[in-house]
C-alpha cells in the first residue's frame, strides 16, 4: 500500500466515528506526535476496513469491540502493527518503527484509561525487524483479511516514459462502475502515460 493512494479515497474519511477520531487526535496531542496524527488516522481507517470481510465499506466505526474487552484490545493492537509492517512496503524499516512506536504509545494510553493493566505494547527496534514485530506480522497473516479491498486501497497508477510514477484516483470510477470498466480506463490511461513526458503527465493528471 502507498500512503498517497489512501490518502486519495474520500471513503476512508468515513471509516471511523466522530468520537474515534477526536479520541485518537486528542492522545496524539497528549503524547507529542500531533504531526503523524492523521497519518495513524489513515492507516487505521485502512486497517479496520480491510479487516472487515463484507464487501460493504466500514462506516462510523466505534471500537466498542475493542474497547470493551482487554484480549480483543490486545488482539487487535497486535493486528494493526502486523498490518503496517506487511502492507505498507514503501515504509523503511525506520518508517515502520515510527509509525508502531506512536501506534503503541496511543494504545497504551487509551489502555491506561480503560484499567487494561495486562496490555503489552510490543515495541521493534529501528531498522530492524524485533521478534515481537514478526510474532504480529505472522498473526496478521493468519487473520482473515478482504484481499479485494487491500487491493483497492493500493490505488492505481500510472508511468511516463521515463519512468516516473504517479498515482491517479479513480475511486468515483470504481465505486460508481465496478473494477472492470475501472481496469479499462486504468488501461487506456496508462497506455497513454507510457508515451507522455514526466511534466506533461504530471500536469494532466
Amino acid at each position: 500500500m502507498n500512503l498517497v493512494a489512501i490518502e486519495g479515497f474520500s471513503s476512508v474519511k468515513d471509516v471511523l466515528s466522530e468520537p474515534l477520531k477526536k479520541l485518537i487526535l486528542a492522545k496524539s496531542e497528549e503524547g507529542g506526535y500531533a504531526k503523524l496524527s492523521n497519518v495513524i488516522l489513515n492507516i487505521y481507517a485502512t486497517f479496520v476496513d480491510t479487516q472487515c470481510l463484507s464487501v460493504k465499506h466500514v462506516i462510523n466505526y466505534s471500537a466498542i469491540d475493542v474497547l470493551n474487552d482487554e484480549k480483543t484490545f490486545q488482539n487487535h493492537f497486535y493486528l494493526l502493527i502486523g498490518f503496517v509492517y506487511e502492507e505498507f512496503n514503501e515504509f523503511s524499516n525506520a518508517r515502520k518503527y515510527t509509525i508502531t512506536l506512536k501506534i503503541g504509545k496511543l494504545f497504551s494510553s487509551i489502555a491506561l484509561d480503560l484499567s487494561f493493566h495486562t496490555f503489552n505494547p510490543s515495541v521493534v527496534l529501528q531498522n530492524k525487524i524485533s521478534k515481537d514485530a514478526m510474532s504480529c506480522i505472522e498473526r496478521y497473516k493468519a487473520s482473515p483479511q478482504n484481499i479485494d479491498k487491500i487491493k483497492l486501497f493500493c490505488g492505481w497508477n500510472v508511468t511516463s516514459k521515463f519512468g516516473d510514477m504517479y498515482f491517479i484516483h479513480l475511486e468515483t470510477i470504481h465505486a460508481t462502475y465496478g473494477p472492470t470498466f475501472t481496469n479499462e480506463v486504468l488501461l487506456a490511461i496508462q497506455n497513454y502515460g507510457a508515451k507522455q513526458k514526466s511534466t506533461s503527465l504530471y500536469r494532466a493528471r
